[in-house]
């Protein structure tokens, strides 16, 4: 398959019920990779997504030293892709610009400063899917989305 179908995920705070939810998803939905938006908080938690191409983001959440370093040893045990606090990702077409968005509020500065097509973040704990110029700012919450192929 040539394009591939994601799930973007913020702010699971180690929450079963929002875990489970998610993994339910990406199996409905034939998911290949995984963006977590930080915020997972636990090596636990990055794990029960073994099997999806990981691509994670720290959020404050995971700030403390070992926390950080065990849910990074973890994705890295995955196969995943570690970004730090931000980073961009292209899936199809979409440049993506991804982070957790504790460290500034102003997401259009981002997709300015990246010239992302989509900055997708989390931390707030409710979707957001807005407009600016040309690009989207959204917030999957801790309910997460899927973006659809094209």
């Amino acid at each position: 398959r040539t394009v591939r179908q994601v799930a973007f995920v913020a702010d699971i705070h180690d929450g079963p019920d929002v875990i489970s939810r998610h993994l339910d998803l990406c199996a409905e939905h034939d998911v290949d990779d995984v963006v977590i938006l930080g915020d997972a908080v636990s090596a636990e938690t990055i794990a029960a997504f073994e099997g999806y191409m990981i691509h994670y983001v720290v959020g404050n959440g995971e700030l403390n030293q070992s926390t950080m370093r065990d849910t990074v040893k973890t994705v890295d045990d995955l196969g995943g892709i570690v970004y730090g606090r931000d980073g961009r990702v292209q899936f199809g077409d979409t440049q993506f610009m991804i982070r957790h968005g504790d460290v500034t509020r102003d997401m259009g500065y981002a997709m300015a400063a990246t010239n992302a097509d989509v900055v997708v973040h989390g931390h707030y704990h409710y979707q957001e899917d807005n407009h600016i110029g040309d690009g989207r700012v959204m917030n999957p919450g801790p309910d997460g989305c899927i973006r659809p192929r094209r």
